[in-house]
């Protein structure tokens, strides 16, 4: 059975790591944290005294993907990586399937889905709202995020709001039911949050106010969220262990700012909803029975079938080999004659 790990990048997370680590030892899951060196608080002292499974890592710029997500993949020990931020935790169904089904896959990533959760008088809920349906082909999927890699079958960048790596071409979708929770606006305070978004947005101009609907849940009615909560009874016990900030209120916004937000909450929905795709999700699932043939036969396999005229299914074990790791990227665009 191929390999499975858990890796979690983590910064300053002293108020709620512990609560989580618990919840994983619970399942009889020992993830791997990758801490960054600059954490201001106890982050890394109280992952040591649990005896936590840790890296330090010191990351070349001031967001998890600038380095973490390769770092914390390549010294996981593991064939397949579960990536989860330190305000995330994976359903049952998730963990299921991803141990199960997943391991098995020939694919280079999958993409599951998150559900962010956000507070409204005194209750939890996970956001439904247009910006969380992302998915160029698969509009009805929600918060479609590509955190389920292997290892050698993706090309790592540093790039803020990515998933750590370039999009890869064969990454289908996990079952909507394995999803994962988003507790950042649980854990952090408006005013918290509103930084987080200001800092990314130094980081790269207009990055991160489109992102207001998720980052400051508060701004919107639960009409616009299309709010539900089916499926969080099973994280129970670990929302009554986290330091939930269940009175914050907002910052104060004055109306440019406002203005902003919403125009750029507004052009990013306008940009999702133009963007859609009319074609399949690529699956190396139809390509299983490669797994009998030598690597070293593939190319030729691919031409061959070109050469019968089979080119679709020829050049998809032809991009396959490629974009799975076995050669270089300036190869990618290469097509056999």
């Amino acid at each position: 059975m191929p390999s499975l790990r858990i890796v979690i990048p983590t910064r300053d997370s002293a108020r709620w790591v512990g609560a989580f680590l618990d919840a994983y030892q619970k399942l009889g899951i020992e993830p791997i944290y990758i801490v960054d060196t600059r954490s201001k608080d106890a982050t890394l002292g109280i992952l040591r005294d649990r005896l936590a499974d840790l890296i330090p890592f010191t990351r070349a710029g001031d967001f998890a993907e600038a380095g973490m997500i390769e770092f914390g993949a390549r010294n996981a020990g593991a064939e397949w990586i579960l990536r989860l931020d330190d305000d995330e935790f994976p359903s049952a169904a998730l963990l299921r399937w991803v141990s199960s089904i997943g391991v098995k896959s020939l694919n280079q990533a999958w993409s599951m889905s998150r559900r962010d959760l956000f507070l409204h008088d005194g209750e939890i809920f996970y956001s439904r709202s247009p910006g969380r349906f992302g998915h160029p082909q698969v509009p009805e999927y929600l918060g479609a995020h590509a955190r389920f890699h292997h290892v050698e079958r993706v090309q790592y960048v540093y790039r803020v709001h990515t998933q750590g790596f370039e999009q890869p071409h064969f990454c289908p979708l996990a079952p909507e039911n394995a999803f994962f929770v988003h507790c950042n606006c649980l854990l952090r305070t408006p005013a918290e949050r509103w930084e987080k978004i200001r800092n990314y947005e130094q980081i790269e101009p207009l990055s991160t106010f489109k992102l207001a609907d998720e980052y400051l849940p508060e701004l919107y009615d639960l009409t616009y969220h299309n709010a539900k909560c089916d499926g969080l009874d099973e994280f129970a016990d670990l929302f009554d262990a986290l330091p939930i900030q269940w009175s914050a209120a907002l910052p104060a916004f004055d109306s440019e700012t406002l203005d902003l937000i919403n125009r750029e909450v507004s052009r990013f929905r306008e940009l999702i909803s133009s963007s859609r795709l009319d074609r399949p999700v690529e699956s190396a699932e139809d390509l299983v029975w490669l797994r009998y043939v030598p690597r070293r036969l593939w190319r030729l396999l691919a031409e061959l079938l070109c050469t019968l005229g089979e080119r679709a299914l020829g050049n998809a074990i032809w991009n396959y080999e490629i974009l799975s790791g076995s050669a270089c990227a300036a190869e990618r665009n290469r097509k056999p004659s």
